[in-house]
């Protein structure tokens, strides 16, 4: 069966907040292909990421997501995406290289081995800028969030974009609905393709309950507009609808 998990790591630190946002922080990200082995599930996949045994080398933070309305661009090759995040480079860097002074420690059975095959290319390393909206409630153990890709159009900056996510977010505050939005962005390892177009990024926004996303779709269906008032900085894909799992760390 031919089919992948992502990895991705992240770091902390700070960046101009708005009116809608409580203090956002930026990460940095590696992306990692793996593929489900034969007769697991992504359940599997969830249950053996919450049982590892955890040190001083593990990731600070671990998250599972499972594809529920994507392209078939991605469900045609994955399964899901593995998400751990780190406070630093140098966090990351030094953890992975205990890891790999010491092996895998894991008990026979519960190995990410036995589940899942990941790509030995290393996959790619992201930047993340994570903004919670200030009535955000949490990302809880399970919930829902979607993810778009987006072309800067000309002219126009990263720095847009952050300046737009606050709009958006006051435009959602307004009606009570509220996310952790997250702009993501390739530093490293990129696709032939996407070193083509490095003014590609990604824009995701994570529900604090299923319910909650129900109720942030459901705005489509009226009269609202998350970017009315606002400049023309990006063109978009439609959002692609994702279950995420919180497998490991604290509340993020």
């Amino acid at each position: 069966m031919h089919r992948m998990v992502i990895v991705a790591l992240g770091i902390g630190s700070t960046v101009v907040a708005s009116s809608a946002f409580s203090q956002p922080t930026d990460a940095v990200v590696r992306v990692r292909g793996c593929s489900l082995n034969e007769g697991y599930t992504i359940q599997d996949a969830v249950q053996m990421s919450r049982g590892l045994p955890r040190d001083e080398s593990s990731a600070n933070l671990v998250f599972i997501r499972e594809p529920v309305v994507v392209s078939t661009a991605f469900t045609d090759n994955y399964d899901l995406l593995l998400v751990q995040f780190y406070s630093s480079y140098a966090e990351f860097l030094a953890r992975l290289e205990s890891r790999r002074a010491g092996g895998d420690r894991s008990l026979p059975g519960r190995r990410p081995s036995d589940v899942m095959t990941c790509d030995p290319s290393g996959g790619t390393v992201r930047h993340v800028t994570m903004f919670p909206s200030d009535g955000f409630e949490g990302v809880p153990d399970e919930t829902l969030m979607t993810i778009r890709f987006c072309d800067l159009e000309e002219g126009r900056t990263v720095d847009d974009v952050r300046e737009l996510l606050a709009g958006i977010a006051d435009n959602f505050a307004a009606r009570d609905q509220y996310a952790l939005l997250q702009l993501w962005t390739t530093q490293l390892g990129l696709d032939p393709s996407f070193r083509e177009q490095n003014r590609r990024f990604q824009i995701a926004a994570v529900a604090s309950s299923v319910a909650a996303m129900g109720e942030r779709l459901d705005l489509s269906r009226t009269d609202f507009n998350a970017l009315a008032g606002l400049p023309v900085v990006m063109g978009c894909t439609p959002r692609d609808l994702w279950r995420t799992y919180r497998t490991h760390g604290g509340n993020n």
